[in-house]
């Protein structure tokens, strides 16, 4: 078929859609108007392009406009289809809400407006066992201590602590304790759970006064070292 045309045909089809496409509010019948005008616009807009890439004679100029205003049409087709037919095929309505406006606190650049809010999240107590960070040795080799002392800054807030460890006693900052499931308000709560005793708790047990802690002295090894008692276990 001759190019110009499909070009005269196509026009009036875009002239008719363009001018339903127009309006503001679409109803289910001006949906199926303009699908069966989109179709018959895509079906020439394809007719046109094929017999445009075959002949050598046109430019590559006029084939990139011809893809761009088919590109229009389609675009504009799809607002109208996701707009209109949306909102009338689903039967969705717009009912207004009076909810309540929840605003989120803000950051206003003033650190210390936010140290209550952050330690009411506090978790390390007085005699809580903790695993103290130390950047030196692995995650695993983190030595193991326990709370004696907190201190409390100018402000009121808790940020150090001191901890006994196997080595001695360290202050650090609660950013590098790390507190581990069984604390010491959790060992007051098993202190006060009360001990119901069996009848085989009544019978004869030998007294601690009779056994031994400290081996005799004067016992060596076989390499003739002498066994001495540990002073501190």
């Amino acid at each position: 078929m001759d190019l110009k045309k499909l070009t005269r045909e196509r026009c009036q089809f875009r002239r008719i859609f363009n001018r339903h496409a127009a309006k503001e509010k679409f109803t289910d019948a001006d949906i199926e108007f303009l699908e069966t005008k989109f179709k018959a616009i895509i079906s020439l807009d394809q007719r046109i392009q094929e017999i445009l890439l075959e002949d050598v004679n046109y430019d590559e100029e006029t084939i990139t406009n011809e893809f761009n205003d088919c590109q229009e049409i389609e675009k504009r087709w799809l607002e109208i289809k996701c707009n209109g037919a949306g909102s009338s095929k689903q039967g969705c309505t717009q009912i207004p809400l009076n909810l309540p406006k929840i605003e989120m606190r803000k950051f206003d650049d003033n650190p210390k407006s936010w140290i209550a809010f952050w330690t009411q999240y506090e978790k390390i107590h007085l005699g809580d066992i903790v695993i103290i960070q130390a950047e030196s040795s692995h995650r695993l080799h983190w030595p193991i201590g326990i709370i004696k002392e907190t201190f409390t800054g100018r402000d009121g807030c808790t940020r150090t602590a001191r901890v006994k460890t196997a080595s001695g006693e360290k202050v650090r900052p609660y950013q590098r304790l790390f507190p581990l499931e069984v604390s010491a308000v959790s060992q007051e709560w098993l202190n006060n759970v009360p001990i119901h005793k069996g009848p085989s708790d009544t019978g004869n047990v030998t007294s601690d006064a009779s056994i031994n802690d400290n081996p005799p002295s004067g016992i060596t090894t076989r390499s003739g070292r002498t066994i001495m008692p540990p002073i501190r276990f």
